[in-house]
C-alpha cells in the first residue's frame, strides 16, 4: 500500500469500478479525508453486492493472504453449500500488518485532532439502504450505456445456475453472501486459483469491533485499512463479474453476427432459388410452345393422311368398278359361249338324225361326226386356255396400274421434297448474294474499234491491277485484289495500295454467258417453285450490265443473256412438270424508270418518252403498290402471256426499241434508264389441287457515271443526275439495311420503292456487280466493289413461298 494519498481528492468507489484499474488501497485512503463520500460509496457498494449475479467470485491469492500486505489482508472467506443449512458465520479478526501503520498517516490524524477537527470515523454500514444493483453497475460501466449493462445483468450465462442473494448481519456489520456458479475459483498454496466442483455460497463478513478510543490512532487506522481491504475485495469481485458480463456480451454479439450472416446466406439462397424458379418457368413456357407446335404439326399430318386415304379409297373404288365391269363382260362371253355350244349340240343332233336316216352314208357321217367332236374339244380347250390367259393379263394390268399410280404419287411426293431441299440449299447460300463479273477487254478499249479482239498479252497489260487471291478454277473464284498505284506529289517513289474483296462468286473476263447462268439457274428454279426472285445488275456505265442481262442485239446460242436463258429454263422445267400434274401460265411485263418516272416498254411507242425529249403523247401514269400479301404491282402495265419461248425474244426486241438509250463520252450506246423485266409464274397441280405463284424480276440498272468523264449536258445531264440520284438512294437503303436501322428510306426514289420487297426480306435476291477491267476506271471499280461488299454483308429475312 502506498505510504501516502492525496488528502484533497475524494474518490467514489463506483468510479473506481468504472475505471477498474486504480489500486484499492490508494482509493480507500483518499476516501478517508471525506467521511460523507466514503459512506455514500460504501452504501452503493453494499447495495451492489446484494444483487444476484452470474459472474464467478475469485478470492485473493495465497501469497497475498500470507504476507498480509495486500489490500484484502485479514479478510477470511467461508464457503457454505446453498442447499444445506447455513452454519454460523465465522468471524475473523484482521491481522495487523507487519509493517505497521504509516507514520505520515498517524501524524496527519494527530494534527487534525489538535486543530479541533473531528477524527475520521468508519462509515456506518449497519442499517444503510442498499441501492439497486443495476444502478451501481450502470455507474460503473462508463464505456457502455445503462440499458446494455442492465440487460447484461438480467441475462444469465449459459450453463450457470443463478442462486438467490443471501444477506445477513454479523455482529452489527453488513454481511454479504451471494450465490456462486457451480465452479468457484479458490486460491491454492502456490497462489493459483482452483475450482470447486460444488455450488458454494461466498460469505464476506466484516467482524464487529469494539469502538476504539480517540487516542488509539493506530488501532483506528488498522480498522480503516481492514475496511478498505474488504471494499477492495468487493471491487475485485465486481470487476470480475463485469469482465464475465463483457464476455457474455461479446459472445452474444458474435452470435448475432453469425445469425446475420446466416440470414444473408439464406437471402442469397432465396434469390438463387427465385432465379432458378424463373429459369424453370421460362423452360416450361418453351416446352409448352414446343408441345403446341408438335400438336399443330401432328394435326397437319393427320389431315394430310386423311386426304391421302380418301384419294386411295377413290382409286380403289374406281378399280373395283372396273373389275366389276370386266366380270360382267366375262359373264356375257360365257353366256355367248354356252349359246354357241348349245347350237353346236343342236347341229350334232341334226347330224346324228341325218346319219340315222341315211344309213348309206353312215360311215361318212360317223367319221364327220368324230371329226367335229375332236374339233369341238380342241375349241373348248383353246377357249379355256384363252380365258386363263385373259385372266392373267387382267391381273398383270391391274398390278401395272397400281404400280403406276404408286410411282406417280411417289414422284409427286419427291417433287415436294425436292422443292423443300432446293429451297433449303438456297437459304444456306444466303437470301442475298453478290456475283462479280469483270468485263473482257474490247477492241474499243485499245483505241481502234475496227480491230479484232485484243490478244492475251494486251489484255494482261490492261488488267495487271486485278489479282485473284484464291487458286480456284475460273468459275469458282471468290476473292480478288485491286492494286492501286499512286504517284508521289513530290516526285518520289510511287506508293502501292492493295484492296482485297470477297464475293459469293467472281467471273473473270473469259467467263461465258452459259457459265454465268449456270450459277443463277437454281434461283430461276426457285421462282418456278413459287418464291419471289430478284436478279439485278449494278455497275458503272459500259461495264457490261445490259450484255449480261439481255445479250447483244443479235444473240446466238452462246451469247444469250440471263433473261432469255431464264425463260427457256422455265419453259423446259414446266414441260417436265406437266407429267407430274403441274400446268403453268406465264405472264411478262417490262418497264423502265426514266428520270424518276415509270414507262411501259411494251406499250405503243407513241406513248413513250424518248431519250432527249421531255413530252409524251397520251402517256399513262403508273403507280407502284405493295399489297399486304407481299406482292408488288405496277398499275396499267401491259401484260403479255408467254406461252412459247419465241415470244420472249419478240418481247425483248420490242422493249429494246422502246428503251431510252443515248451516246455519251463513256459509252456510245448508254442506257439512260433502269429496266425491270417481271415474269409471273402461276402454277396449278390438277392432282393435288396445289397452286403456286412465283415472280422473277430481272433488272438492268443504268450505269453510274461521273459528269466530268461523261461530259453530259442538257438532257443527258438531267438523265445522269436522275440515274446517280436513284443509285445513291439504293446505296442509302443498302447501308440502312446493313446497319439494321429502324427506318429504311425506300420512298426516296422510284427504284428503291419498286425493290422494297426484294431488298426487305421477302425475296431471294442476287446482285451482279459488273466492273471494267481498265486501270483508267479503277476508282469507279473500287466504288462499285465497295457497294457490292456492303450489299453482301446485309442480312435479310427468309423468303416465303406463295402457295394456295
Amino acid at each position: 500500500m502506498p505510504p501516502e494519498a492525496e488528502p484533497t481528492r475524494p474518490v467514489d468507489l463506483s468510479a473506481l469500478t468504472a475505471k477498474g484499474r486504480q489500486p484499492a488501497s490508494r482509493a480507500g485512503l483518499s476516501g478517508l479525508r471525506r467521511p460523507n463520500a466514503l459512506a455514500k460509496t460504501s452504501a452503493t457498494g453494499s447495495a451492489a453486492l446484494k444483487k444476484p449475479t452470474t459472474g464467478s467470485l475469485t478470492a485473493p491469492t495465497a501469497d497475498a493472504r500470507a504476507s498480509g500486505t495486500g489490500p484484502t489482508a485479514g479478510v477470511k472467506r467461508k464457503v457454505v453449500d446453498s442447499e444445506a443449512s447455513p452454519a454460523p458465520n465465522r468471524v475473523l479478526r484482521p491481522r495487523t500488518s507487519s509493517s505497521g501503520t504509516p507514520a505520515s498517516v498517524a501524524i496527519k490524524r494527530l494534527t487534525a485532532k489538535a486543530r479541533g477537527v473531528a477524527p475520521v470515523k468508519p462509515p456506518a454500514l449497519v442499517g444503510t439502504r442498499p441501492a439497486p444493483r443495476t444502478t451501481a453497475l450502470a455507474k460503473a460501466a462508463t464505456n457502455r450505456p445503462v440499458a446494455t449493462a442492465v440487460s447484461a445483468m438480467k441475462r444469465p450465462r449459459p450453463g450457470v445456475t443463478t442462486k438467490p442473494l443471501v444477506a445477513s448481519r454479523t455482529i452489527g456489520r453488513p454481511a454479504v453472501s451471494r450465490s456462486a456458479p457451480s465452479s468457484v475459483a479458490a486460491p491454492t498454496s502456490n497462489g493459483s486459483a482452483t475450482t470447486a466442483s460444488s455450488d458454494p455460497t461466498l460469505v464476506c463478513v466484516m467482524p464487529k469491533k469494539k469502538k476504539r478510543a480517540a487516542w488509539d490512532t493506530k488501532g483506528r487506522l488498522e480498522d480503516m485499512e481492514e475496511y478498505v481491504g474488504f471494499m477492495s475485495q468487493q471491487l475485485k469481485n465486481n470487476d470480475h463479474n463485469m469482465s464475465g458480463l463483457r464476455g457474455e456480451l461479446q459472445s452474444s454479439q458474435d452470435k448475432i453476427r453469425e445469425l446475420e450472416q446466416f440470414r444473408e446466406n439464406l437471402r442469397s439462397k432465396v434469390q438463387v432459388k427465385e432465379q432458378e424458379n424463373t429459369q424453370i418457368s421460362h423452360q416450361l413456357a418453351e416446352l409448352q410452345s414446343a408441345l403446341d407446335a408438335e400438336t399443330r404439326n401432328h394435326e397437319q399430318l393427320m389431315a394430310l393422311a386423311r386426304s391421302r386415304h380418301a384419294q386411295e379409297m377413290a382409286e380403289l373404288n374406281a378399280q373395283y368398278a372396273n373389275l366389276k365391269r370386266e366380270a360382267k363382260e366375262l359373264g356375257d362371253d360365257l353366256r355367248r359361249t354356252e349359246q354357241t355350244l348349245s347350237l353346236k349340240n343342236d347341229e350334232n343332233a341334226q347330224l346324228r338324225a341325218t346319219i340315222s336316216q341315211q344309213s348309206a352314208s353312215f360311215l361318212t357321217l360317223e367319221s364327220s361326226c368324230q371329226a367335229l367332236k375332236q374339233k369341238l374339244a380342241a375349241t373348248e380347250t383353246t377357249l379355256s386356255e384363252r380365258e386363263v390367259y385373259i385372266a392373267d393379263l387382267e391381273t398383270q394390268l391391274r398390278d401395272a396400274n397400281r404400280l403406276t399410280a404408286t410411282l406417280e404419287a411417289k414422284i409427286r411426293e419427291e417433287e415436294t421434297v425436292r422443292r423443300k431441299l432446293h429451297n433449303t440449299i438456297q437459304e444456306l447460300k444466303g437470301n442475298i448474294r453478290v456475283f462479280c463479273r469483270i468485263r473482257p477487254v474490247l477492241p474499243s478499249d485499245l483505241g481502234d474499234p475496227g480491230t479484232s479482239l485484243p490478244s492475251a498479252h494486251a489484255t494482261d497489260d490492261l488488267t495487271h491491277h486485278i489479282n485473284y487471291l484464291d487458286n480456284q478454277p475460273p468459275g469458282q473464284r471468290h476473292e480478288l485484289e485491286l492494286i492501286q498505284t499512286t504517284d508521289s506529289a513530290s516526285g518520289g517513289k510511287a506508293t502501292t495500295k492493295q484492296h482485297p474483296f470477297s464475293f459469293d462468286r467472281i467471273f473473270p473476263p473469259a467467263s461465258s454467258q452459259g457459265a454465268v447462268f449456270e450459277e443463277i439457274s437454281q434461283l430461276v428454279q426457285s421462282a418456278l417453285d413459287g418464291y419471289p426472285v430478284c436478279i439485278f445488275a449494278y455497275g458503272q456505265t459500259g461495264s457490261g450490265k445490259t450484255h449480261t442481262m439481255e445479250g447483244p442485239d443479235h444473240p446466238s446460242e452462246a451469247t444469250m443473256g440471263m433473261i432469255p436463258r431464264a425463260v427457256r429454263q422455265i419453259y423446259e422445267a414446266a414441260e417436265a412438270l406437266r407429267d407430274k400434274g403441274w400446268t403453268y401460265v406465264m405472264e411478262g411485263q417490262f418497264l423502265e424508270i426514266y428520270n424518276e418516272s415509270l414507262n411501259d416498254l411494251l406499250a405503243e411507242s407513241s406513248t413513250l418518252p424518248n431519250a432527249g425529249s421531255t413530252t409524251t403523247t397520251a402517256a399513262r401514269k403508273h403507280e407502284i403498290k405493295h399489297l399486304p400479301t407481299g406482292k408488288t404491282v405496277v398499275t396499267d402495265l401491259t401484260t403479255v402471256v408467254l406461252d412459247a419461248p419465241h415470244k420472249v425474244h419478240h418481247l425483248l426486241k420490242r422493249a429494246a426499241q422502246n428503251r431510252a438509250v443515248a451516246a455519251t463520252q463513256c459509252n456510245e450506246r448508254s442506257s439512260r434508264s433502269h429496266s425491270v423485266f417481271t415474269l409471273r409464274l402461276n402454277g396449278r397441280n390438277a392432282l393435288t389441287d396445289e397452286t403456286s405463284e412465283g415472280v422473277l424480276n430481272l433488272i438492268d440498272l443504268a450505269g453510274s457515271e461521273r459528269l466530268a468523264q461523261s461530259g453530259s449536258t442538257g438532257d443527258r445531264l438531267r438523265e445522269t443526275q436522275a440515274i446517280n440520284k436513284s443509285l445513291s438512294c439504293l446505296g442509302d437503303v443498302i447501308y440502312a439495311i446493313a446497319n439494321r436501322d429502324s427506318h429504311v428510306p425506300y420512298r426516296n426514289s422510284k427504284l428503291t420503292f419498286l425493290l422494297q420487297n426484294s431488298l426487305g426480306g421477302n425475296s431471294k435476291t442476287l446482285m451482279f456487280v459488273n466492273v471494267s477491267p481498265l486501270a483508267s476506271n479503277l476508282q469507279e471499280t473500287l466504288c462499285s466493289l465497295r457497294f457490292a461488299t456492303k450489299v453482301n454483308s446485309c442480312q435479310i429475312g427468309t423468303a416465303r413461298r406463295v402457295v394456295k
